[in-house]
């Protein structure tokens, strides 16, 4: 019997998996038959859920609870639009213990709650996979205005745009679990106190190929009160009384570790000091430079940096040695593309040793390392034969003679600038950017950032 035992939990386990349904969505109405809301009722453990082609927008009056492991997916070549309708009522609450759930192809938009989680709350042993989400004009009238999460929270591919909280407010994420980011970008966020993104309360997060742009908060772009690790992001455009980056803690209620890891990482022309640490930091392959302060790092007396192989404006530490480069111009390409240009000192000037293996492009989705020696910040310099021939042998969406191309394209096309702002749409192969600069393209179920020249 013993022997049996774990035979039989395994074939009950695939009987499980092997009866999970398909449930599509078919009325755009509140609730009642063929509706979302009934469709989570409905639904089983392991089930997922989809939307007819003819289901692209959903109003919603309360919030959905997710008690179940299920999948959410929104429509494939256009994402399905879900707004809140009355206040005081948020997209979806994870309150179970265990449940995974899985979320893609979804905008949320207009959720609101007086406390904490605009449009989302993740209670602590749950789990959230966000796919190709975009969060808009979310609001909390305390702590986050998208997301509060105190579980596990994967975000990949994912926008937040104008998401807002105003009383001891962060922005868009505040999280006191396990978080990873992975390609998303942060526009236009505000908090009464942090901009955008918050760890803390012995939270840990990754944030790999990010942008946060034009956020505003006493602190801007990411404040740290845990464990983060930060790498190949960009940090521009941001406005903070205190800092973009923030690595502190509060010595009488933060028992736990706090450190900072960034890498290959660009922090540049936002007003306020670039980094302010009064802990643990580490600073690797990295350019802070020409932000709006005294200083591009400040460090308090109590706090330790580690900085090798950077490329760093102001500060009031002696950075020097270490393959540091002080007050020195980067050569950025300019208007608003921080890329490299060809003659920049910044160019095979980092230590392939810091990149985790993991990692193999940088913010652009161009070759992370280049001519074998890893450049500083987060693009990674390729002459312009070079993008064109990695684009074409590794990407479905590329740039070249200031047009970005997407190949053997028959899904609908979306171009967003920085901004989040809508700048190109249609069903094409090719558009015609009218300035330079970074794109956020969205084909079908693929978001990616394009650099234009």
């Amino acid at each position: 019997m013993k022997k049996t035992l774990p035979i039989l939990i395994a074939l009950l386990l695939v009987a499980s998996s092997m009866c999970a349904k398909t449930i599509t969505v078919t009325s755009s109405a509140d609730s009642g038959a063929g509706t979302l809301r009934q469709a989570v009722l409905d639904a089983n453990a392991n089930d997922s859920i989809i939307f007819d082609s003819s289901v692209t927008s959903i109003t919603l009056s309360t919030v959905i609870r997710l008690e179940k492991n299920i999948t959410i997916t929104g429509n494939k070549n256009s994402t399905t639009t879900i707004t809140m309708l009355a206040p005081n009522s948020r997209h979806f609450v994870l309150s179970n213990t265990g449940v995974t759930t899985t979320l893609s192809n979804l905008t949320l938009k207009d959720g609101y709650f007086y406390t904490c989680g605009g449009s989302m709350i993740i209670a602590p042993n749950n789990n959230v996979i966000l796919n190709n989400c975009f969060f808009k004009n979310n609001k909390s009238g305390d702590f986050a205005g998208a997301i509060q999460n105190a579980g596990t929270l994967k975000i990949n591919n994912c926008l937040f745009d104008n998401n807002t909280c105003n009383s001891n407010g962060i922005g868009a994420i505040s999280n006191s679990g396990e978080a990873y980011i992975n390609n998303t970008i942060f526009t236009n966020n505000y908090g009464s106190d942090q901009g955008s993104l918050y760890n803390h309360n012995g939270g840990s997060i990754i944030l790999n190929n990010c942008l946060f742009k034009g956020n505003k908060g006493n602190y801007a772009g990411l404040t740290n009160r845990g464990i983060a690790v930060v790498i190949n992001c960009l940090f521009t455009g941001n406005t903070s009384n205190a800092g973009t980056v923030i690595n502190y803690k509060l010595d009488n209620l933060d028992p736990k570790t706090t450190s900072l890891t960034i890498t290959n990482s660009t922090i540049v022309d936002n007003v306020g000091v670039g980094i302010y640490n009064d802990q643990q930091l580490k600073l690797y392959n990295s350019i802070v430079t020409n932000n709006n302060a005294t200083q591009d790092i400040y460090n308090d007396s109590i706090g330790t940096i580690t900085a090798t192989n950077n490329l760093i404006g102001s500060s009031n530490l002696n950075l020097s040695g270490n393959g540091n480069i002080l007050n020195t111009d980067p050569l950025f390409v300019g208007n608003g593309d921080y890329s490299l240009q060809k003659s920049s000192p910044a160019i095979n000037m980092g230590s392939n040793s810091y990149l985790p293996d993991t990692i193999t492009t940088d913010i652009a989705g161009h070759k992370r390392i280049s001519n074998n020696t890893i450049d500083m910040g987060a693009y990674e310099y390729q002459s312009p034969s070079a993008v064109l021939l990695y684009h074409e042998a590794m990407q479905k969406i590329y740039s070249h003679n200031q047009t970005i191309c997407i190949e053997n394209g028959s899904s609908s096309v979306s171009i967003f600038n920085t901004m989040g702002q809508l700048v190109a749409q249609g069903v094409k192969t090719e558009f015609t950017m009218p300035i330079a600069g970074v794109y956020i393209v969205r084909v079908g179920n693929n978001v990616q950032k394009v650099i234009v020249k």
